[in-house]
């Protein structure tokens, strides 16, 4: 999950505090449920969606 988040965000240009402040979450707990974690479904879809992947791209991104 590490890698998928790490590159979404740079192709996106973006930054994890900037992430989670617009899904509602404090920077501390999205970095520790997805790098340290184990997510729950909703979460990872809802990076997914703000980072404009589809949950199935967003996990590819992952595998490379």
């Amino acid at each position: 999950m590490r890698k998928a988040v790490k590159q979404a965000l740079l192709n996106r240009s973006t930054t994890m505090t900037s992430l989670a402040k617009s899904i509602g979450k404090d920077r501390a707990s999205l970095t520790e449920s997805l790098y340290n974690g184990n997510p729950v479904l909703d979460t990872v879809k809802n990076v997914a969606t703000e980072l404009d992947y589809t949950l199935s791209e967003f996990i590819k991104l992952g595998e490379d």
